[in-house]
């Protein structure tokens, strides 16, 4: 994923590490955050409607609290970490 990403964005200026972090956490994180849930919720013994249930009730908090902990993180991961460092959160 972040090979695709410095591919499509390859420069290391402000612009191209905010791009990488926009592009990641808007393609990337919300399908992730369904994913998770859908799997935690099934090794919890749980149907795909309680997963559609929990998805209803937590998801935008989930999302808006996944930007406030890993834009910043991603900032720097972009920003200032070599690609071929870079862990993938």
């Amino acid at each position: 994923w972040y090979a695709a990403l410095m591919r499509r964005f390859p420069r290391s200026t402000a612009i191209a590490t905010m791009q990488r972090t926009i592009v990641d956490q808007v393609a990337f994180a919300p399908p992730f955050i369904v994913a998770f849930t859908g799997f935690l919720t099934c090794l919890e013994g749980g149907s795909r409607d309680e997963t559609v249930a929990k998805l209803k009730v937590n998801y935008w908090d989930t999302l808006v609290t996944n930007w406030l902990i890993w834009v910043p993180a991603q900032v720097i991961n972009f920003g200032f970490v070599p690609g071929k460092y870079q862990v993938l959160f």
